[in-house]
């Protein structure tokens, strides 16, 4: 059945079905032929607002709604005549002069949003999306039909939300085979270079060894040859095998020479997909869980083996940074997703065992690699070709007097802010062969900087510390629990699992909170601990490193300030003597092992029994004579015990005034309350009555 210019100035036939009536109908709904093209419900003549409706039906129901109302003369109707399909005119700015408001009231469906967001894409600032409620039915036929009036239709236009610009333009490729000729478009291609996250999918880009047989000539005679390649493959992380091709390509004075190519899922890509030379992901577990033989673990077990494999490598005095250590791992083969990742810094004097954290790492980590002592820019340059795990071995040694050249200072920049996606991508002058080149380098990642005296200041805020010591005589001993083969297969498996869970984790990310420096690069963090079986746990110890970070950052600058701060962490604790030893040991806790060192060797003024006795006298906590020596065990020496002034108790309240101290404890008793020192918070921290006790 047709009605030739119904509510339409397009001079074509609109076709409708009517089931039981039209006979070979080519749509369940409505129809036109010829190409693409908007219908009116009538002239335009200085509509405030125009509404854009996904089919006929909707709007002819709408156009006899409105010719009844008040409103007929506020609102203009307009649909293109074939459904999904979008008419060149879209593209023309004068569609939308003179509106102050475009509606794309599109289905109420998936579909329909991405074709509001579509038509959104080009309508602008001016554009709104307002959809029919859930339970009032998928489109505005329906709307209506459940017994709605024009005024409850105005009410939603009046809450309906404008777009956000960056989520259309995010939300919106076009496929190339919609693109219209004579149009321009904006070219915003995804990177596919080692591992990618682009519309909800990670890429991984693989190399294999492709064989074929091809018809060759030989001796005058054609015959298939068993032909090798080498052939470039992208992983979708639906389990998709991508290949990519060249656009057909436009030729003219005013074009670039440099080709647009494109994956099979219609993803616009910078160039061929680039192999990360240090990809980690091999291409038989790849095939197997293509395929649907290889099915990771849950991650909890991952995990498991994660930390009983650092733990028989590398002793730690923290037994928490394991855990730091093992969720890192996680995190550098779903770094992508995330917005901002973590680096880390391995802090300890020499020969304590950062570099076997850094190795360690590498063996588990996605695409992973070591850097040791080279020049800056070569530093810079596997840094962006890895595109995933980076070991920075001995920094200072790079930075060492003279060394500190515009090239280092250039990756100290880079370096500032590699850990938010956003700010990763640098610009760098190139040296190589002689010649200065200006390069565009990737720096985004998870890096771990080993390094004796730490790292600039402005580096330490996006760090979270792993301090190391050597281990103690008789407490550690390495051995292996894995074979190579055996850390290969987990690695792979860890490839396999952040693709099978790559919605999941997209989704569990949203979660957490990203307002605060800290909490930003935790948020990766707490979403791989929230993924596992053991979250409360792993979300404490997330809750430790934030509390540490934050005591770091607020006394870092000025001893007084972390004598302070030890001083009324012990009044809360209850204690109401003090040795200056156990002062100093509780100020060992809240700063990095180097803390105003020049030499690992160095023991600075703060961590001397007469600058601690001074300040605290002078602030009116103690007096400078004690009440008593006494030894807190048989072997031990003998200490002196100071009786906390009134005058302590007032500045604690003032400083914690919510706090109430525990129960009073006499200050001999603090190496009293443990019976091993692996069990006391000093044991970490160089206590100098461990090795008597």
């Amino acid at each position: 059945m047709a009605s030739k210019n119904i509510l339409t100035s397009v001079k074509r036939a609109v076709y409708y079905n009517i089931p039981g009536v039209s006979i070979n109908p080519v749509d369940k709904n409505g129809w036109c032929k010829g190409g693409a093209a908007f219908c009116y419900s009538q002239k335009r003549e200085k509509q405030p607002f125009l509404f854009v409706c996904e089919g006929l039906k909707d709007l002819w129901v709408l156009h006899q709604k409105l010719r009844n109302s008040g409103y007929f003369k506020d609102i203009l109707l307009i649909s293109s005549t074939h459904g999904s399909g979008l008419p060149k005119e879209v593209e023309s700015t004068s569609l939308f002069n003179g509106f102050d408001k475009v509606f794309c009231g599109h289905d109420n469906d998936d579909a329909g949003d991405k074709m509001a967001k579509r038509f959104a894409k080009h309508a602008g600032l001016k554009a709104r999306r307002v959809r029919a409620p859930e339970d009032q039915g998928k489109d505005w036929t329906d709307y209506f039909n459940k017994g709605n009036s024009i005024e409850d239709f105005f009410d939603l236009l009046k809450d309906a939300k404008e777009y956000d610009r960056n989520v259309i333009e995010a939300a919106c490729p076009l496929s190339p085979d919609e693109y219209l000729p004579g149009a321009s478009y904006e070219y915003k291609p995804v990177e596919i270079s080692g591992i990618a996250y682009s519309n909800g999918h990670q890429y991984y880009t693989v190399q294999t060894h492709h064989v074929e047989l091809q018809q060759r000539s030989v001796d005058g005679s054609v015959v298939p040859i068993k032909v090798h390649g080498k052939r470039v493959l992208v992983i979708r992380s639906d389990k998709q095998l991508l290949t990519f091709r060249k656009l057909p390509q436009l030729r003219g004075d005013d074009v670039l020479s440099s080709a647009i190519y494109i994956l099979e899922d219609d993803t616009i890509i910078e160039g061929k997909p680039q192999i990360s030379r240090y990809a980690t992901w091999q291409w038989n577990s790849i095939n197997r869980w293509l395929k649907g033989k290889l099915v990771p673990r849950h991650i909890s077990n991952i995990l498991k083996d994660i930390l009983a494999y650092f733990r028989s490598q590398f002793w730690l005095p923290n037994n928490n940074d394991y855990i730091t250590l093992a969720l890192c791992t996680v995190v550098t083969h779903t770094q992508e997703i995330f917005k901002s990742i973590p680096l880390l810094l391995a802090t300890g004097q020499p020969g304590s065992g950062k570099s076997t954290i850094g190795a360690s790492m590498t063996n588990l980590c996605a695409n992973a690699r070591i850097i040791g002592q080279t020049s800056p820019a070569s530093m810079a340059r596997m840094i962006s070709e890895s595109r995933g795990f980076v070991v920075l071995d001995d920094l200072e040694a790079i930075a060492r007097e003279g060394n500190r050249d515009c090239a280092f200072n250039e990756l100290e920049q880079a370096l500032k802010v590699s850990y938010n996606k956003a700010t990763a991508i640098k610009y760098i002058t190139d040296m190589r062969f002689g010649e200065a080149k200006v390069r565009c380098l990737n720096f985004y990642g998870v890096k771990l900087i080993n390094n004796t005296r730490g790292v600039e200041r402005i580096v330490g805020t996006r760090t979270l510390k792993i301090y190391t010591q050597k281990a103690p005589k008789g407490r550690f001993t390495i051995r292996e629990v894995f074979s190579p083969i055996e850390l290969q297969s987990l690695r792979n498996e860890l490839h396999c699992w952040s693709f099978e869970n790559t919605e999941t984790i997209a989704q569990t990310y949203k979660r957490f909170p990203t307002e605060d420096r800290i909490d930003e690069i935790t948020a990766p963090l707490r979403t791989i601990a929230g993924l596992s079986r053991e979250n409360e746990k792993y979300q404490a110890v997330i809750d430790l490193v934030v509390e540490c970070s934050h005591n770091e950052d607020f006394y870092s600058d000025e001893p007084e300030e972390i004598l302070k701060q030890a001083v009324f962490n012990l009044i809360s604790r209850g204690f109401e003597s003090v040795s200056i030893e156990h002062v100093i040991l509780e100020m060992k806790t809240l700063v990095p092992e180097n803390y105003k060192k020049s030499y690992t060797t160095d023991i600075p003024e703060w961590q001397t029994n007469i600058w601690v006795k001074r300040q605290m006298v002078q602030m009116g906590w103690i007096v400078s004579g004690s009440e008593k020596r006494t030894r807190i065990n048989r072997t031990s020496k003998a200490i002196r015990i100071y009786k906390f002034l009134p005058r302590s108790f007032n500045d604690f309240q003032t400083f914690q005034p919510d706090t109430e101290p525990a129960s009073p404890i006499k200050g001999e008793e603090f190496c009293r309350f443990f019976k091993a020192c692996p069990d006391c918070p000093y044991d970490y921290v160089n206590c100098e009555f461990k090795n008597i006790k």
